[in-house]
């Protein structure tokens, strides 16, 4: 049986700071946008924190803009949804944004 001071240093143990929350973050956007897209190379996440708002911008190719977005938005609105839950559990302020990248000119000249 488990006692309360026992589930309390296990909270306190598995305490992140900020930085780490915002790293575990920023790597499960990165690594759930980059199994969704066709061209996971052109995903990036890049961090900006203001007025107490952690955004996190998800990077991605314009042939991929779709597949993120998902049917209706849902796919998006999860990923949003997940940031939302890490940003209560943290006391903190996150917001998700997604930004499409200009294409890359081809090389095949």
């Amino acid at each position: 049986m488990t006692t309360s001071s026992q589930q309390s240093h296990a909270a306190r143990s598995t305490t992140k700071t900020f930085e780490q929350v915002i790293d575990s973050t920023s790597t499960m956007l990165y690594d759930v946008a980059r199994s969704l897209v066709t061209r996971p190379e052109r995903v990036n996440v890049k961090v900006t924190s203001a007025n107490d708002i952690t955004l996190f911008v998800l990077q991605v190719s314009p042939e991929d803009a779709e597949l993120i977005n998902g049917v209706q938005g849902r796919t998006i609105a999860s990923l949003q949804t997940l940031v939302s839950v890490i940003s209560a559990r943290n006391q903190r302020k996150f917001r998700l944004k997604m930004q499409v990248q200009e294409a890359v000119p081809s090389s095949d000249a």
